[in-house]
C-alpha cells in the first residue's frame, strides 16, 4: 500500500481546492459580467496588505457611496463625481449598454422619472487596487422604487402609495484613477433575482 508523505498529501489538497489558491486578473474583470461563484478568484485577501492600498480602497467607496445620493436625488449631473467622461455603464436589459457619461446620466435620468421617488441601499462591498491607476469592485445592492398612483407621477404621490418595485443585484465596476480622482471606467449591473413588485 502506498503511503502519502505530508508534502504530496499537501499537493493534492491545494489542488482539490482551486479558490484557495487562484487569484484572476483584473483585466479578465470586464467588459463581461463575473459569474458569482468565480468572485472569490478576483478579491483574494493578499490584496489588502498595506496602508496605501486601504487608503485607495476607502477612497473608491467613500465615491460610490455618493451614488444612491444622485440617483434618488434625481442629481443626475453630478454622476461625473462617479463615472469617467467615457465612461461604459452595461446597465443589462431594458437599458443595455450605454456609451459615455452624458448617455448614462440621461438615460437613468429618463428611466427613473416614471417613479415617485427610490431608495438604493448599498451592500457588502469588495474592492481591489490593481495598480496605482486601476482597481475593480464588486457592490451588493437592493433598489426600492415607489410605483405612482393613478398613473401621477409626482413627490406628492409617495405619501399613501402602497405598491412598490423591488430590484436585487450587484454592481461590478472598473475603475481608474484619473486627474488624481478614481472614477468607473465600465459598469456591469448583475441582477441577481428578477424585478418584484409589492406593498409597502
Amino acid at each position: 500500500m502506498y503511503l502519502w508523505n505530508s508534502h504530496a498529501l499537501a499537493a493534492v489538497l491545494l489542488m482539490s481546492a482551486p479558490h484557495a489558491i487562484v487569484s484572476l486578473s483584473c483585466t479578465q474583470f470586464s467588459p463581461s459580467p463575473v459569474p458569482i461563484p468565480q468572485l472569490p478568484d478576483y478579491f483574494s485577501p493578499h490584496h489588502y496588505l498595506d496602508a496605501t492600498t486601504l487608503f485607495h480602497t476607502e477612497a473608491i467607496r467613500q465615491t460610490l457611496t455618493l451614488y444612491p445620493y444622485i440617483i434618488d436625488g434625481r442629481a443626475f449631473p453630478s454622476l461625473s463625481s462617479i463615472f469617467a467622461t467615457d465612461a461604459v455603464a452595461n446597465y443589462s436589459a431594458p437599458l443595455g449598454v450605454l456609451n459615455g457619461l452624458s448617455t448614462i446620466a440621461a438615460t437613468l435620468e429618463q428611466a427613473l422619472a416614471s417613479f415617485p421617488a427610490t431608495q438604493h441601499l448599498l451592500g457588502p462591498q469588495t474592492v481591489r487596487i490593481c495598480d496605482s491607476k486601476k482597481a475593480i469592485s464588486v457592490t451588493y445592492y437592493r433598489a426600492v422604487h415607489l410605483l405612482p398612483q393613478n398613473g401621477t407621477v409626482g413627490p406628492g404621490n409617495i405619501l399613501g402609495g402602497d405598491s412598490v418595485l423591488y430590484a436585487y443585484g450587484q454592481y461590478q465596476d472598473t475603475w481608474e484613477k484619473r486627474d488624481g480622482l478614481w472614477k468607473i471606467v465600465y459598469r456591469n449591473l448583475v441582477y441577481m433575482a428578477p424585478l418584484v413588485t409589492g406593498i409597502n
